[in-house]
């Protein structure tokens, strides 16, 4: 008995929290926004006051707890993600005066609530189920509120101009496997109807192209105009890099269906298309934590693998990418691929060109990369380090073999999964800098040259985590 009344004393202790951040995220978010309409603003805070008087008495009891039930486990989860809301909300203050009406009535609907859970407090028949409703009742009413600060929404894409969206979207059509990939990482998912041929990660998009729950659209490349209207979507995302985007967004902008095209280039670009993609989806405070943690792992990486190069004092490695081999097209300056090349600590032995470009196969000559990394995607090409040394010495003759990669051997073929990490501007950059980190320098990562395979896939290599000093 006496354990479940603890249980019962800590679940409604943490519901009090609930309602503390909840009560703390609306005064900041009326003072702040609200300032220059000062009687509103009084009666908002005036009610807000007695909020705050009402949860101080709850708040009484959380210091008398020295224990706290596996029973809350559920419930905890909850409050943290209450809390991730409350927080967006005083970071993202947009609304118009129009509101106001709106959210004193919400603030009213949540007095009525905590009023409840005050008389909830003091009987003896509360229980577990009852505060999870009760939960489920206080989100209901923050994503409310969270609606009506985010929306409508205007953003600014990568071709430079306006995009509005009136409201939390919830029809989306993905474009590109990058986008879907952004679009799950910041939690969109459940918003999103239809996606590329190529969209394959996470793995549940797969699942759910076969269950139907969500459409195939066909090559993102080429859009099915028809087949995207016939969706009816009030959101399509693309990138600015593909031309038959652009023509897209100026075909759907007649029918009034926004479409935003994302930065694509560099490192930079994919933390920006994050935030974008957060914000006109309604999840900018998951998108910020996502984008965050990228930016804290590429910072780790780049400074663990300077470390090493500096420690050891070895040679900074030149890295070539062929990104497709006939006719031979590279890796150049000022793309997010470069970017990852100096996040692992080598050199771009193609730097001297702009974007990604046909080369001539004389350029390697120059370009005198002492790693090639050739990505295959699932094409299924049967190549080898040999076929491809030979391939090049129809080309340039016995001259082949003053390329360092040549003469060395370290050439390797990029395949699967790990094409898609290396290839898309998504939320796995870094960890595609890792893989390029671990073939430019296994030593840091405790391997030895010979472990790294010609070919590289999840099957045959897995991407090591930075060794913990």
């Amino acid at each position: 008995m006496e354990g479940s009344s603890a249980t019962k004393v800590v679940a409604l202790a943490l519901i009090a929290m609930v309602i503390a951040l909840i009560a703390a995220g609306l005064v900041s978010y009326n003072s702040y926004k609200l300032g220059k309409m000062s009687r509103t603003q009084s009666e908002i805070n005036s009610k807000l006051n007695n909020v705050s008087k009402s949860i101080s008495q709850l708040q009484l009891s959380i210091n008398k707890l020295v224990t706290v039930s596996s029973q809350i486990n559920a419930l905890d989860k909850s409050l943290s993600e209450l809390k991730i809301l409350v927080e967006t909300l005083k970071a993202n203050q947009t609304s118009q005066a129009s509101n106001m009406s709106k959210m004193l009535k919400n603030i009213a609907d949540l007095e009525n609530q905590i009023e409840t859970l005050r008389a909830e407090l003091s009987s003896s028949s509360s229980n577990i189920t009852a505060i999870q409703s009760q939960i489920v009742e206080l989100e209901k009413r923050i994503d409310k509120l969270y609606d009506m600060v985010l929306f409508p929404v205007t953003v600014t894409d990568a071709t430079g101009k306006p995009v509005t969206i009136p409201k939390k979207p919830t029809r989306i059509v993905s474009l590109l496997p990058s986008v879907t990939e952004i679009l799950w990482a910041v939690n969109a998912s459940s918003q999103v109807i239809a996606v590329d041929e190529y969209s394959n990660y996470p793995p549940q998009v797969v699942e759910e192209v076969k269950n139907g729950t969500l459409i195939n659209i066909g090559s993102g490349w080429y859009p099915n105009v028809e087949l995207i209207l016939s969706l009816r979507p009030d959101l399509v995302i693309g990138v600015n890099s593909v031309v038959s985007h652009h023509t897209l967004k100026k075909i759907l902008a007649e029918y009034g269906i926004p479409v935003i095209l994302l930065p694509d280039k560099t490192f930079q670009d994919v933390l920006d298309s994050i935030i974008l993609v957060g914000r006109v989806t309604g999840h900018p405070a998951e998108a910020a934590m996502v984008a965050e943690k990228l930016r804290e792992e590429a910072i780790a990486l780049r400074t663990y693998i300077n470390n090493y190069i500096n420690s050891t004092g070895i040679h900074r490695e030149k890295m070539a990418i062929i990104a497709w081999l006939k006719p031979l097209w590279v890796v150049g300056n000022s793309t997010f691929q470069d970017d990852m090349i100096k996040l692992a600590g080598g050199e771009n032995a193609y730097s001297f060109i702009s974007g990604w470009q046909a080369v001539s196969p004389e350029s390697l000559l120059k370009a005198n990369p002492d790693v090639i990394v050739v990505t295959l995607g699932y094409s299924g090409i049967n190549m080898t380090r040999q076929k491809f040394i030979k391939y090049l010495e129809g080309l340039l003759g016995n001259a082949v073999f003053n390329i360092t990669a040549v003469r060395t051997g370290r050439i390797y073929f990029i395949v699967g999964e790990y094409n898609d990490i290396l290839d898309r501007p998504g939320p796995r950059v870094v960890l595609g800098a890792r893989l390029l980190a671990a073939i430019l320098y296994p030593g840091a990562f405790n391997l030895t040259l010979s472990e790294i395979p010609q070919i590289i896939s999840p099957k045959t290599f897995k991407i090591p985590r930075l060794p913990t000093t």
